[in-house]
């Protein structure tokens, strides 16, 4: 579906950065059991801001801040509102492999009292790899 994505890098000095973003998204969904079919259709509007710093020229920190708004289009009463709130740590290992450690936070709100409201923290470690051809 349609999907508009616009950043902006603002380098502060070189080993540390600013990044902004937004996102809009329309997702259209196809929900066979459910009566109510297109009922997690929606529109998405997001806004990120990132704090990118290296540490080491291996090692770099980014914390960020991720503020969405979702309108469910088949339902007049259901806006949802998602904060997260997050960290990474990052460790380049070489040119093609790191490892990463985070943690994120999330909290939405709902205006639709048929859907909970929540809170959920998350973390973990990731080995990344590229293979280029």
């Amino acid at each position: 579906m349609p999907k508009v994505a616009l950043t902006k890098q603002i380098p502060i000095s070189p080993t540390q950065m600013l990044s902004l973003g937004y996102q809009g998204n329309v997702h259209i969904t196809d929900t066979p059991q459910n009566p109510q079919n297109g009922v997690n259709d929606r529109t998405d509007q997001a806004l990120l801001v990132a704090y990118t710093h290296g540490i080491t020229p291996d090692l770099i920190v980014q914390p960020y801040y991720r503020f969405m708004f979702s309108h469910y289009l088949t339902s007049n009463t259901r806006n949802d509102m998602l904060h997260s709130l997050g960290i990474s740590l990052t460790y380049f290992i070489n040119e093609w492999a790191s490892v990463r450690a985070f943690a994120n936070w999330d909290h939405r709100d709902t205006s639709n009292t048929l859907v909970s409201d929540y809170q959920q923290l998350d973390g973990g470690i990731g080995v990344n790899v590229t293979v280029r051809f």
